[in-house]
């Protein structure tokens, strides 16, 4: 069975020379294991096709675009799918934390991420399934 998401799209930073370097073994190990997650989760929910907002982040870029220093994209662990503006697919997932907990997977707070959904391997701090990313106020309210 092919895809949803696939690796090199994931990881289209590491052909630019100037990252090369960062993606390292340990990266495109992490980025395999979540996508085998996120794969096989989308699938289950009867998810056909999904585009990737954010794969991978070399640190220098994570920086630009105003990224976390934590944020997991740099270590290959996170991805943020396209949700369009109804935040259907945030709904989807949200209504299937079980799906998430039974892979490891985590996703911020849809209130917090309007147009796309952010999923990652492991729980963050808080050790929730669904957490707030920054103090900001949120954005919508979705759930």
């Amino acid at each position: 069975m092919p895809n949803i998401v696939d690796i090199n799209d994931y990881l289209k930073h590491r052909t630019n020379p100037k990252y090369i370097n960062e993606c390292t073994h340990t990266v495109h190990t992490n980025a395999t294991n979540l996508l085998k997650a996120v794969n096989s989760l989308l699938r289950e929910l009867g998810v056909t096709t999904a585009t990737i907002n954010s794969g991978w982040r070399p640190l220098e870029y994570n920086k630009k675009i105003g990224g976390s220093g934590r944020s997991k994209h740099i270590d290959g662990l996170a991805i943020d799918l396209g949700d369009g503006v109804n935040g259907k697919l945030a709904l989807l997932m949200y209504k299937n934390l079980d799906k998430l907990r039974l892979r490891g997977m985590a996703m911020e707070n849809p209130n917090w991420t309007p147009g796309w959904v952010h999923l990652q391997l492991g729980l963050p701090g808080s050790k929730r399934t669904v957490y707030v990313p920054n103090s900001s106020p949120p954005k919508r309210g979705l759930v």
